[in-house]
């Protein structure tokens, strides 16, 4: 609520969409009690069964008509600022790749344990470790054109990084 409360602030055309891979637990209940009170653009994307990664994420863009896309993966959680601060970091440059610090969490969101302060980029030093992870967002067309290797289901985010060009990267020096 809080992250959907701060995109509204953020000054930037957005939408959120949600892909619901074939969860067994409450997630179908939030995201549709979510969007019931939202007031921001979102949609919900449910699948059966679970089809994977890839095909998830590809069925987000499907139903995405914004200009550029957060990859976010089922455990990630984001800052309340996280977004506003994306938002403002495309304002600033308009770059075609960004990504933030990030921190480890316990299950309950409440213990943070394992920061992760980033270098601004540093093409030797990612060619020896996938330091960007998450968060990342990419211009979505940049995306479309790379598309996801599944031979690489593990490491495709360094794999898509490995292939994008290197120019416009922007790091976002906070925790988000």
């Amino acid at each position: 609520d809080a992250v959907v409360s701060a995109f509204a602030d953020c000054g930037y055309d957005y939408e959120l969409v949600f892909v619901d891979d074939g969860s067994r637990d409450a997630t179908l209940f939030n995201l549709k009690k979510l969007y019931d009170g939202a007031k921001v653009p979102m949609k919900i994307i449910s699948f059966s069964r679970n089809f994977g990664k890839e095909a998830g994420l590809y069925a987000g863009l499907e139903h995405a008509a914004g200009d550029y896309i957060a990859l976010l993966d089922y455990d990630d959680l984001l800052t309340p600022d996280a977004l506003y601060e994306a938002a403002a970091a495309i304002r600033q440059s308009s770059p075609e790749i960004l990504y933030s610090d990030e921190d480890k969490c316990d299950e309950t969101a409440q213990h943070f344990f394992e920061p992760n302060r980033k270098p601004d980029f540093n093409e030797e030093y990612f060619l020896s470790n996938n330091y960007i992870c998450h968060l990342l967002i990419m211009k979505r067309e940049l995306f479309l054109a790379l598309q996801l290797r599944s031979k690489y289901d593990g490491a495709q985010d360094y794999d898509l990084l490995l292939r994008a060009p290197k120019s416009y990267i922007a790091h976002i020096p906070k925790v988000l």
